[in-house]
């Protein structure tokens, strides 16, 4: 159903609609005034969901960062990569201004993805380059 489009109803298709026993008037109005309220509790139902994903996402930052964090230190050896020395530790150890971007990142990533329509998970994770 398109919403905000106006459509121009003649004389002769009012007749017409009425020679075929359509719903007009009263009848008509309540039926499409129930048809576009389901239409927008729909629309608050999937807002709502929305909104609660994106306080889940921002309260979850920290921890998103450190299964980053964690999860980077674990694989960057099986690419070849040497990580860091002053992060390369526990995430209770890690730097407060190392664990303060890292969270900063994990935010800034997550409202990217949800404002492209939420997250993905595609393909399969590679244990080694």
């Amino acid at each position: 159903m398109a919403f905000g489009k106006e459509i121009l109803i003649t004389e002769a298709d009012l007749e017409a609609a009425r020679a075929r026993g359509y719903l007009l008037g009263k009848e008509a109005a309540e039926t499409l005034a129930a048809v576009e309220l389901a239409a927008l509790r729909q629309q608050l139902k999937a807002a709502q969901e929305r909104e609660l994903a994106i306080v889940m996402t921002l309260q979850d930052s920290e921890t998103v960062a450190q299964l980053f964090h964690e999860n980077y230190e674990r694989l960057a050896p099986a690419y070849g990569w040497k990580t860091q020395s002053r992060s390369a530790r526990p995430w209770q150890d890690v730097p407060d201004a190392n664990k303060g971007v890292m969270v900063a990142t994990c935010e800034a990533v997550a409202r990217a993805l949800l404002a492209k329509g939420g997250f993905y998970a595609t393909g399969s994770v590679r244990e080694g380059g």
